[in-house]
């Protein structure tokens, strides 16, 4: 009963934040234009970024820069000044003066975002919009500490994994859907149509749910090709459902060494995009301080010297791999801990830059063909 759940997103038909008991009643809802998540869009589009897909590009980005007063204080000023339109006009049924308005205070938004990404650097910019959403977050998640401690987190900026370490500062607990875009609305209507069939509260599923790749994996010889040439990728077993490669679907390299920029060229993205850690989890707070788990839905602060897997701001993405994990990246990282005494790899998604995630046998073999990259 102490469970709270919010949503936010870009907007749905009309609203664009809700916040709901744990019984599904509606405690309070934002309504468009008045949506963070818009803004986040708007200013990644007007950096050149993919709307909708490259929203974590801009986030990365901003941890390069200082938020200029104007672009955050115009912003936040938008937001509070900002009023809620009722569904029937938010949605297009109703043609009026309000419905105008709100059309007219987007633009507004859009045009201004437009000649700020103009006005300041790149950095600088995407620094004073993460600022701002962080502060309507904040708002949004204020409110809904009033009616729980214990969160449970969804929609598209649920991935902003820079905000969601501050959750803790309000809440006691916090679980974020493993795939908290419209992607995953279809995993929670199976699992309340399942729930309401069956009259039962705990569901045991894994995000290991894709195409399976059944064919052998030796760790051993994992480990021998990483020891050598520092990156290689797994694809075995099954993929896993969500935006995080977790090992089954994964390009590795050894933390030891400095191989971000190898690993951005064999993925042909930008160079200041940092990876994230994966980790034993008996040596997590070892290496990192601060709120981690099984999905790199967290930011924490690292505790060592591995430039690889740690951004600018000395933070990470980490990945904990549990001792019960069904990949057999736990058994790689294993090997790799017994032969370096270094308990975590970088890991990010056997994917270029653009195009689809490696899936079944097929695209394995032409990853390795096409990129000259060794894929177990």
């Amino acid at each position: 009963e102490d469970t709270v759940m919010v949503s936010i997103d870009g907007v749905c038909e009309f609203q664009t934040a809700v916040i709901y008991d744990h019984n599904f009643n509606l405690i309070k809802e934002w309504h468009f234009p008045k949506s963070v998540g818009l803004v986040y869009t708007t200013a990644t589009t007007a950096l050149g970024l993919r709307p909708l897909e490259e929203e974590y590009f801009f986030m990365g980005l901003a941890c390069y820069g200082e938020a200029p007063e104007e672009v955050y204080g115009w912003l936040v000023n938008w937001w509070e000044n900002t009023g809620d339109l009722a569904p029937e006009v938010a949605m297009g049924k109703v043609i009026d003066e309000d419905n105008a308005e709100s059309q007219k205070n987007r633009a507004l938004m859009r045009g201004k975002i437009k000649d700020f990404q103009q006005k300041y650097d790149d950095k600088d910019f995407a620094a004073g919009i993460q600022k701002f959403a962080e502060y309507a977050l904040w708002q949004i998640m204020q409110t809904a500490s009033i009616y729980g401690k214990k969160l449970c987190y969804s929609g598209g900026c649920a991935q902003n994994v820079t905000f969601n370490s501050r959750l803790f500062e309000l809440f006691e607990d916090v679980h974020i859907a493993i795939s908290p875009t419209d992607a995953g609305s279809s995993l929670g209507t199976a699992a309340m149509s399942w729930a309401k069939a069956t009259g039962k509260d705990r569901l045991v599923w894994s995000t290991y749910a894709g195409y399976d790749i059944d064919r052998e994996l030796n760790p051993t010889h994992v480990v021998d090709h990483l020891l050598k040439h520092k990156v290689c990728g797994l694809a075995h077993g099954k993929a896993e459902f969500g935006p995080r490669a977790l090992g089954n679907r994964s390009l590795i390299a050894d933390v030891r060494y400095s191989v971000q920029n190898t690993v951005n060229e064999i993925k042909r993205r930008q160079k200041y995009r940092p990876f994230a850690p994966a980790i034993l989890e008996e040596y997590a707070e070892e290496y990192f301080e601060g709120p981690m788990n099984e999905y790199m839905q967290f930011t924490s602060k690292a505790l060592h010297d591995y430039k690889s897997v740690t951004h600018v701001d000395g933070s990470a993405r980490v990945q904990i791999v549990r001792k019960d994990c069904e990949s057999m990246f736990r058994k790689v990282i294993e090997e790799y801990y017994e032969r370096t005494g270094v308990p975590m790899l970088l890991n990010t998604s056997l994917n270029i830059r653009g195009r689809p995630m490696v899936n079944d046998e097929f695209d394995a073999k032409l990853f390795q063909s096409k990129y000259g990259v060794k894929v177990f």
